[in-house]
């Protein structure tokens, strides 16, 4: 198995912590009304932090193998339907661009999709316990 990159707690903080004051700037330069700009501005640092975490996983997925590998990969795929949650959120009931094209909560479905992704990564994990019981 590769070596790992360490992961510096500090320097990963500080990118989440820029994400949301960016995020923060962009959407006070969009509205004045406070009340919108607050969900405007966890949307926004929700979709930063998620893509940050999107790169995060793809450069960390070269390194591992087997079960480890496909569960990571169904955490990837979590991950990219919570944010596309969040980005439907933004741009159809937030900024309201385009009208709502189908008459169901897609935001809800997306966040749904998202937790099975995550249920089969952790299925993919407990595989992977199995895989190493079997090693020792």
């Amino acid at each position: 198995m590769k070596k790992m990159p360490k992961i510096h707690n500090l320097k990963h903080l500080s990118v989440v912590a820029l994400l949301f004051v960016l995020s923060s700037a962009i959407v006070f330069a969009l509205d004045a009304d406070i009340n919108k700009n607050i969900g405007i501005g966890i949307d926004l640092a929700g979709i930063l932090m998620g893509a940050a975490l999107i790169l995060f996983i793809i450069k960390i997925l070269k390194s591992f193998k087997g079960a480890l590998r496909k569960a990571f990969g169904w955490i990837m795929y979590g991950i990219s339907f919570q944010v596309l949650a969040l980005v439907y959120t933004l741009v159809f009931l937030r900024f309201k661009l385009y009208p709502i094209p189908l008459n169901i909560e897609m935001h809800h479905l997306m966040m749904i999709i998202g937790i099975v992704f995550f249920a089969m990564a952790t299925y993919n994990l407990r595989k992977m316990m199995a895989e190493l019981d079997e090693k020792s």
